[in-house]
């Protein structure tokens, strides 16, 4: 993000991380707009940036969105224990798991509340 706003400062930029402790010094700057349903939404004053972070880890944040329509995880073979839920999603194939794939499909059609918070943010950006 830092480099597109050097190169390129007119760009609309929406970066979306989880709340990593390593955050990178440039996301210090940025200003709360609003927190809710475990997005915190931030913009970057005086520029076209925004910062959307993900709950601590996107995995709680899949996790509680879970919670939230009575989804059973188990259904598409994952575990419900926190640490062996990270360890699952972490491999780096998990783009390609159908059964991720679905479970993410299923959050979305369910209109899990993070999701749809989610979805209006950035269909904000497509709309304006």
């Amino acid at each position: 993000m830092k480099s597109i706003a050097e190169n390129r400062p007119n760009f609309t930029v929406v970066g979306i991380i989880d709340n990593d402790k390593r955050s990178p010094a440039y996301f210090d700057d940025f200003v709360l707009i609003d927190q809710f349903e475990k997005i915190t939404f931030k913009k970057k004053s005086d520029t076209n940036q925004y910062l959307i972070t993900l709950d601590k880890a996107i995995e709680t944040f899949l996790l509680w969105n879970a919670e939230k329509i009575n989804l059973n995880i188990t259904q598409y073979g994952f575990p419900t224990n926190l640490k062996q839920f990270c360890k699952a999603v972490k491999r780096t194939t998990i783009g390609y798991d159908p059964n991720y794939l679905q479970l993410l499909a299923e959050l979305k059609n369910r209109r899990a509340p993070g999701f749809i918070t989610l979805e209006n943010i950035l269909n904000d950006f497509l709309t304006t």
